[in-house]
């Protein structure tokens, strides 16, 4: 009679399952949480692989330990038997399948060892390895079975990471599969684990990794406790939307027809959105607002999803849209384990993808809050925007560019090699010298600081001549001056005006393809002017950028010219 599987070839197969490495992190934590741990300790080596320019920290063994209520011998014998568990099926607490630790284990590692200890025994210890040939590659032939408890004291070096009663020790030897350089995976495990187990940090279980206390992520904003940031000001929470959804398992010792699903949304603090792009600034990063975009879903309390749910439905929430503005507000959604096929949960407890009319049911309920809140973020922009146009009025540096320098401003800039080593303040002043009119002279101090305090200021200005601008560089960028009387800048205006003033849908059509077609000769002409240079070998840099900047404005004279039809 032939056998259901091939247990050697079969775990070969099952090293490829759908986990992350993060996911894989889960079980084991998952798992901590479930024996009652109140402390919770990762810890991850590395060795470097690769030579030379390849070389680089590799995570080659993750250690797990818990002060949890332990494991008696038969519950440790079976461990990492795949199928086995004491709660299978069992909806209360965040495991289920039974597959998890060892199925995660084997995505990661070829070699697991369990030590685990109950309040009335002593430490005892099991483990698996997979069987490899000399070159590395899999054995499946010759694949050993799990070993018999045995009682065997953790190693020293180990004994801070568990309880002095009971506990669990669980170590990953010889990782793999995973690429990914050591410093980032144990930053990225950082973020991960303060987002998903936040509930369970609020409710004092302690994380830590690498010896680090591990503070939890709030998407919604709205606890700070025991974040990075206990003082920020809090998000503004819409009310809580419950929607009751039919429960669609059988065979459950619950006579519950329907289970509520929980929905919060909230609105980011205007302290961190007041203007445009700040979701990517330095205070955003920090809280790791420039990530926030998406929905957060829980499973009895344990996030088991974050992001964009695949195939959302039309004529609702926008997440292709309104990029900058979506990651300023927040939605989570909360349900129990009971409705794990409503959710499409798998047995490794990746991602959980509403079905189709869940999601259209979720959608319905949140389009008039996420719409609201993109109207408030709209709003509080336009204040900020006038306010600010106010004030550069009253100080006389208004340009009208303020939207593009802001911009500009957010944007990580490299070093200028064209001013490296020049004083700063003096090209400051070289630049106010160049570029700004007798009138604009007689505010200079203003325009100087508005130089030092953004990397890009855009001007206009008047004159004959090829250029379509100036470029003036500073230490940190460059001013730039418009020649508004240039024919590119005056086919801008025209366009502009023509939306303005919304003539009909056929001239901001026309309006909107054509300043397609602008931009797209802005780039082909300097594409153009690249190639126009002399192979002259006493050209200095300054040299080179003029001539480069009055090639480009020639030539995009000419293709304008051949656009208009002259």
């Amino acid at each position: 009679m032939a056998r259901l599987c091939k247990d050697g070839y079969l775990i070969q197969s099952l090293r490829k399952s759908d986990f992350d490495c993060y996911s894989a992190y889960g079980e084991v934590v998952d798992n901590s949480i479930q024996a009652e741990a109140k402390n919770i300790k990762i810890e991850f080596d590395s060795i470097s692989r690769g030579t030379g320019r390849n070389q680089k920290e590799i995570i080659d063994k993750i250690t797990f330990g818990d002060d949890g209520k332990g494991m008696n011998i038969q519950e440790l014998e079976n461990c990492l038997t795949l199928g086995y568990s004491t709660r299978f099926n069992e909806r209360d607490g965040i495991g289920r399948f039974g597959v998890g630790l060892t199925l995660a284990a084997l995505h990661e590692c070829t070699h697991i060892k369990v030590f685990s200890k109950t309040k009335d025994s002593d430490w005892y210890s099991v483990y698996v390895e997979v069987a490899l040939k000399p070159d590395g590659g899999p054995d499946p032939e010759n694949q050993k079975d799990i070993s018999k408890p045995k009682k065997e004291d953790i190693p020293k070096e180990f004994k801070k990471l568990v309880g002095d009663k009971s506990g669990t020790l669980v170590i990953w030897s010889n990782n793999d599969t995973n690429e990914i350089r050591g410093s980032e995976v144990v930053e990225e495990t950082k973020i991960w684990a303060g987002r998903t187990y936040r509930k369970f940090i609020w409710k004092n279980i302690n994380l830590l990794i690498n010896g680090e206390e591990i503070h939890a992520i709030d998407p919604l904003y709205v606890k700070t406790t025991k974040t990075r940031f206990p003082k920020d000001p809090k998000a503004f929470e819409y009310q809580t939307i419950n929607l009751s959804w039919p429960i669609d398992e059988v065979n459950l010792a619950s006579n519950k027809k329907e289970s509520n699903i929980k929905i919060r949304t909230s609105l980011l603090p205007n302290k961190f959105r007041y203007k445009r792009f700040l979701g990517g600034g330095e205070e955003a990063k920090k809280r790791f607002i420039d990530r926030n975009e998406g929905i957060s879903i829980l499973r009895n309390d344990r996030e088991v999803f974050y992001g964009i749910p695949p195939n959302w439905p039309r004529g609702g929430v926008s997440f292709s849209d309104n990029t900058d503005k979506n990651r300023w507000w927040g939605c989570e959604i909360s349900f129990e384990a009971i409705m794990d096929k409503s959710f499409t949960v798998k047995n490794i407890k990746r991602g959980a993808v509403p079905v189709s009319s869940l999601k259209q049911a979720i959608n319905d309920k949140i389009k008039g809050i996420v719409k609201q809140a993109i109207e408030t973020v709209d709003d509080d922009w336009g204040k900020h925007d006038q306010k600010e146009k106010e004030e550069n009025k009253s100080k006389g540096t208004f340009t009208g560019h303020e939207d593009a320098e802001d911009a500009a401003k957010n944007t990580p800039v490299q070093t200028n090699v064209l001013t490296i080593g020049q004083d700063s303040k003096k090209l400051i002043q070289n630049a106010a010298e160049k570029l700004l009119t007798d009138k604009q002279k007689q505010i200079r101090a203003q325009w100087e600081s508005k130089f030092e305090a953004q990397p890009f200021t855009i001007i206009d200005g008047d004159w004959k001549g090829n250029e379509f601008v100036q470029i003036v560089h500073t230490s940190k960028g460059a001013v730039l001056k418009y020649n508004m009387r240039h024919p590119f800048h005056k086919k801008i205006l025209e366009l502009q005006t023509i939306v303005e003033k919304n003539q009909g849908q056929n001239e901001i059509t026309f309006a909107a393809k054509r300043l397609k077609s602008l931009i797209d000769l802005l780039l082909i002409s300097y594409c153009k002017s690249e190639l126009a240079f002399d192979n002259h070998d006493k050209w200095t840099p300054e040299d080179l950028v003029e001539d480069l900047r009055i090639n480009w404005g020639r030539f995009l004279d000419k293709y304008l010219k051949k656009l208009n039809g002259q």
